[in-house]
């Protein structure tokens, strides 16, 4: 038997547009202090750039960004975040999500944001995303490669983008 191709089930450009246009939107409210101060450190500027380079549209940038920041916020608040107190956790996930950034907010620090670490939050950007295709993970999975290949081939994870204003604010056009 051979493996499906095109669009998966449930996907349209315009789905697809119209759930990045509230990434554009939403994304930034959380980490508007967040991402100058980030960017004030010619390390991440490079691998921001690298990243670009490699394919990455900037919204998975900023959904990484929100998720490493907002963990951050919730495990000073509330201790470390584990596996069994991520659900307890989940509604403080989406409040701190949609509220406003204030510039004495704690905020991730430079060095935090690595390659690796990167890499691995976008896996977690495309296992939160598969509910938006109407997808779930069956109980035990875990091949995450699995999943970022459908998720690339059939729900264009690394092709859709939209026009957008710039999130990073210049910063990464300009020479180091």
């Amino acid at each position: 038997m051979q493996p499906r191709t095109g669009p998966g089930p449930g996907y349209s450009t315009e789905k697809a547009h119209a759930i990045l246009a509230e990434r554009y939107e939403i994304l930034p409210i959380s980490i508007k202090h967040t991402i100058p101060n980030l960017l004030s450190d010619p390390h991440v500027r490079d691998l921001f750039r690298e990243l670009r380079n490699a394919g990455w549209k900037d919204w998975h940038m900023l959904n990484v960004v929100v998720n490493l920041t907002i963990n951050h916020r919730l495990a000073l608040r509330h201790g470390m975040i584990t596996t069994g107190r991520a659900r307890q956790l989940a509604d403080a996930f989406h409040a701190e999500a949609l509220r406003a950034e204030q510039p004495n907010d704690p905020q991730i620090a430079s060095d935090q944001i690595t390659r690796d670490g990167m890499e691995q939050g976008v896996r977690l950007v495309a296992v939160s995303s598969l509910h938006r295709w109407g997808l779930t993970l069956h109980h035990g999975t875990t091949d995450s490669t699995a999943m970022m290949q459908l998720l690339a081939e059939r729900y264009r994870f690394w092709d859709d983008d939209i026009p957008h204003p710039d999130p990073f604010h210049g910063w990464l056009t300009l020479s180091s």
